[in-house]
Parts: structure tokens; sequence; C-alpha cells
């Protein structure tokens, strides 16, 4: 899967924030070797979508522009695509 550059950036932000070093490499290498990385993707969606949120309320900046949660449902769509393409579907849930 190819990443568009909004995509990785907000999700790069984020990771940044998190402390999450793994995503940016994920994101870089565009492949997912196991069911554990495709299970770390899931999980930064949560913990994105959750600070996200908590940005939104506060009025934070992200990326220079006010933290919108739109932005962020657009990259967890994206990053769960990305699961369900290198075949690991069935962690998603409904």
């Amino acid at each position: 899967m190819n990443f568009h550059q909004p995509i990785k950036n907000i999700a790069n932000f984020y990771a940044g924030k998190l402390q999450d070093s793994t995503i940016p490499k994920l994101l870089d290498k565009q492949t997912l070797e196991s069911e554990s990385e495709a299970k770390h993707v899931l999980e930064f969606c949560e913990k994105m979508f959750d600070l996200a949120v908590n940005f939104e309320k506060q009025g934070e900046k992200v990326l220079g522009e006010p933290a919108i949660v739109y932005d962020v449902e657009k990259v967890y769509s994206v990053l769960n695509d990305f699961v369900s393409e290198q075949g690991y579907d069935y962690l998603i849930e409904d």
C-alpha cells in the first residue's frame, strides 16, 4: 500500500506524541510481516483516536492546524485497510 504523505504526516505526528517508534517504520516499509505488527497498528489506531479527541477538545494544534478528529478518522480508515490488505482482516472488530 502506498500511503499518501498527509496520511503519513498525521500518523507520524501522533506516533511521536504516543512515543511509538514502530508506526513510522511500518509506514515506510509498507508491509506487515506478522500478526503482532498488525495488532500493533490496530492498537495504535485506538490510542491515536483517543488522543485526537482530547486534542480537539483542548484546542491543540496538529501540524500547525487545529486538531480535528475527522482527520484522524481518515488515517484510522487507511490503516485499517492496510491491515486488511495485508491479510489480517480477521483482527479488525466491526
